[in-house]
């Protein structure tokens, strides 16, 4: 699982970085110590599966961060006080770490993150009318392709992010391509299709996703450039 650490707390995040690197299936891609930073960085936006955060920063509160972004990966919330247990049950956290941290309660924190990640595979098992249906949980969940904010490819698996869920779908980004023959999908990088539909910027090499207010930059390739800038101006 990729996994990122955001905490103002230098010495927490050495701790965190050391568990990460001797825990197998851990990742981690970046550590962040300010939560701005975070919210502009592609690694915090797409392609993690897992956050450790912190509640209590300068520039912004845990709670908050989680809603500025469309895409919330799973989160293990830290912090060196006991009154945001609730606050993490409410925002649906995989657990809550009180500092100072164990590598034991660690443990045990990754692995309900493993359990649920397992869970959440799922798969494309009908199209119909136009519709998908993933899986998710043992519930399947009907998503129309107008719906799909972008997808991005995870190994042999694709993250489909819609308006109200996040998929991860056993089948390839390509095979998406091929079925998402609506003019407005667009694949702008060798990992992301997107929707051109809730494009609001393109800003140097990323892409700005928009829905319900929420923001999310996703990078995108040269060799799609000039495509995408002619769809985007078309599509307009």
């Amino acid at each position: 699982m990729d996994c990122i650490i955001l905490d103002d707390d230098k010495l927490t995040c050495t701790i965190l970085e050391e568990f990460i690197a001797k825990t197998d299936g851990l990742h981690l891609k970046k550590t962040f110590n300010n939560p701005i930073e975070a919210l502009n960085s592609v690694e915090t936006t797409s392609t993690v599966h897992l956050i450790f955060l912190d509640m209590e920063m300068p520039e912004m509160h845990g709670i908050d961060f989680l809603k500025t972004s469309i895409h919330i990966p799973q989160v293990i919330i830290i912090s060196s006080s006991k009154n945001y247990a609730l606050d993490a049950f409410d925002v649906n956290a995989t657990d809550f770490l009180l500092k100072p941290i164990s590598y034991h309660r660690f443990l045990q924190a990754v692995q309900k993150a493993r359990q649920q990640h397992h869970e959440e595979k799922s798969h494309i098992d009908t199209i119909t009318n136009n519709a998908f249906f993933f899986k998710k949980k043992n519930v399947f969940y009907k998503v129309l392709p107008q719906d799909i904010i972008w997808l991005e490819s995870n190994d042999n698996y694709t993250n489909v992010i819609s308006k109200d869920n996040v998929f991860m779908v056993n089948n390839t980004l390509k095979s998406f391509e091929k079925t998402l023959t609506d003019k407005n999908f667009l694949r702008t990088h060798r990992k992301y299709i997107i929707n051109l539909q809730f494009l609001s910027r393109i800003e140097d090499n990323h892409l700005f996703m928009e829905y319900q207010g929420k923001v999310t930059a996703i990078p995108f390739s040269k060799t799609y450039k000039n495509a995408l800038l002619n769809s985007a101006i078309s599509f307009k």
